[in-house]
């Protein structure tokens, strides 16, 4: 069985943490992307948590490839446009 291939989208912060561990350990996930445009903090997360690259914005993740899965972990007013750019790949 394929693994899902995850994309965590504001997951440098607080709650980012617990999605980010939540996926790491799951079996059948692997990260493949954080995008988060605290550069400092996202390089420790990636390293940390395994994930394969690490992006800017959701638009710059979604034109190099399409996760099964995106977790946007992003204030309520940012969640729409992350929500809608997602749909629309």
């Amino acid at each position: 069985m394929s693994r899902y291939r995850v994309a965590v989208v504001g997951g440098a912060g607080t709650w980012g943490r617990y999605y980010m561990r939540a996926y790491a350990e799951h079996p059948d996930c692997e990260i493949i992307a954080l995008v988060d445009q605290a550069k400092d903090r996202r390089q420790a997360f990636a390293e940390r948590y395994g994930a394969q690259a690490v992006y800017d914005s959701v638009e710059q993740l979604l034109e190099r490839e399409v996760p099964d899965i995106v977790s946007a972990i992003v204030p309520v007013g940012q969640n729409r446009p992350v929500v809608l750019a997602c749909a629309e790949a």
